[in-house]
């Protein structure tokens, strides 16, 4: 799915700009509020898991940007209606990370978009 349909299906928003092409396809998402769990288990993700997935967490912290960061993500989804600081989203924009935001919780953003067709870990 292009970002703008992932921002449709949950109804959400940008926090950052633009960053990828407006093409740009997402296929895998991963959930989790614990980084370091995120860390341990996709250490071993299949290769271009990260790369096109969405990390999906209520962490507006510099410590969802770093992981992401480290793990390749191309995007993260922040749950729940928090915003992170402008330091946290200039930080993703800055390594070009796509930060989108809606008020649902995590549970309800998995399901939305797993109907959608956007895969887990479990799936592959």
């Amino acid at each position: 799915m292009i970002v703008r349909e992932i921002v449709e299906v949950i109804r959400g928003k940008e926090l950052t700009p633009p960053i990828q092409p407006a093409d740009f396809k997402l296929k895998y998402a991963f959930s989790g509020d614990l980084m370091s769990d995120a860390l341990m288990i996709l250490r071993e993700a299949p290769e271009g898991f990260c790369e096109a997935g969405i990390l999906i967490t209520g962490n507006v912290t510099m410590q969802s940007i770093r992981t992401a960061e480290m793990l390749d993500f191309a995007a993260i989804l922040i749950t729940r209606g928090k915003v992170p600081s402008p330091q946290v989203l200039e930080q993703a924009y800055n390594s070009g990370i796509i930060v989108l935001g809606t008020n649902d919780v995590s549970f309800t953003v998995c399901g939305k978009l797993y109907q959608a067709g956007i895969k887990g870990l479990s799936d592959l």
